[in-house]
């Protein structure tokens, strides 16, 4: 027989640190929709870092437009409805004064958001606060004027930053790169394809993009060689760990892609995920709560988990 770590979140799991004072949590014996099975293997372990709300209480709250990211601290932030930041674990909510298209955190840069039309960053002024919570508020600052309205963004290794969107005039699909050595940011237009890109991951010389459900592979100057397709889903989130693989979001799935074999490990509803030091971080969105994957490095070359539990008989 062969024997998988399976839980049931929320019943099995070992709470976190303790949540913050703007998220009321509540005890829960498992979520909705929601299974993980991990591959068994020494440095691979599973914990909650914010607890999930109960489900009521989640949906009560209404959330909308969810972004998701890991600052260089490790501390998870979530986005909701184009305006609020929540650090659940340093008790911290503040407001943007303008709606934001996308928010990431990258590797020693900080906080980067975009608008419609403009990547920038926060700067906090004084004594300003929100008339709608009391938050502080924060101002966006536009550093980069972006290609095209509407754009999609995703930090990266190498403090690159990855940018796609549709070119309006040839409704062909174009993703962007954006680095900074300390100068004035370059942007370098990587591709131009008739079908929609979905998700974008990489480290500036290799670019993993995907395309509905399937990921292709950018290298140089060659031409994209195609590298995975989901049987089922488009991939919507995608997260490189250098020499190990990529992790991938669905709607409806997290899993992972190797170089001789892939699976899902997370059936949950609208998952976001991200990569930090070694560790997948999760957003179990349906409860807001935020798992924490340690040894992301060692799941390439793993037995492959069964996800249907009847099947590891």
């Amino acid at each position: 027989m062969k024997i998988f770590l399976i839980m049931i979140l929320a019943s099995v799991l070992l709470p976190g640190p303790a949540p913050g004072a703007e998220l009321p949590r509540a005890d829960v014996d498992t979520i909705p929709n929601t299974v993980i099975v991990l591959p068994v293997k020494k440095g691979i372990r599973l914990r909650w870092v914010v607890p999930p709300l109960d489900i009521k209480e989640a949906q009560e709250l209404n959330w909308k437009n969810l972004a998701f990211g890991v600052d260089e601290k490790e501390n998870p932030w979530v986005g909701h409805d184009r305006r609020f930041l929540i650090n659940s674990l340093q008790n911290t909510v503040f407001t943007v004064d303008q709606p934001y298209e996308n928010v990431v955190w990258t590797e020693n840069n900080g906080i980067i958001l975009s608008t419609q039309r403009q990547m920038g960053y926060l700067d906090v002024p004084a004594k300003t606060i929100s008339a709608q919570d009391g938050s502080p508020t924060m101002n966006f600052k536009a550093g980069v004027e972006l290609p095209y309205p509407g754009m999609r963004m995703r930090a990266a290794w190498n403090n690159t930053v990855y940018f796609w969107g549709q070119k309006i005039k040839t409704s062909r699909y174009e993703v962007f790169l954006i680095q900074s050595d300390g100068e004035k940011p370059k942007i370098r237009n990587l591709i131009s394809e008739p079908h929609p890109v979905t998700a974008v991951s990489g480290d500036g010389q290799k670019t993993y993009i995907a395309m509905g459900p399937t990921v292709v592979l950018l290298e140089g100057n060659k031409s994209p060689q195609g590298y995975f397709k989901h049987p089922d889903e488009d991939i919507l989130e995608l997260e490189l760990y250098q020499g190990a693989g990529l992790f991938y979001a669905t709607k409806s799935e997290v899993g992972f892609i190797g170089r001789k074999q892939w699976f899902n490990f997370l059936k949950t509803p609208e998952p976001h995920i991200q990569l930090r030091n070694k560790k997948l971080y999760i957003l179990v969105s349906n409860s807001l709560g935020v798992l924490r994957i340690e040894g992301a490095d060692l799941f390439d070359g793993v037995e492959r988990p069964v996800m249907n539990p009847e099947e590891a008989e």
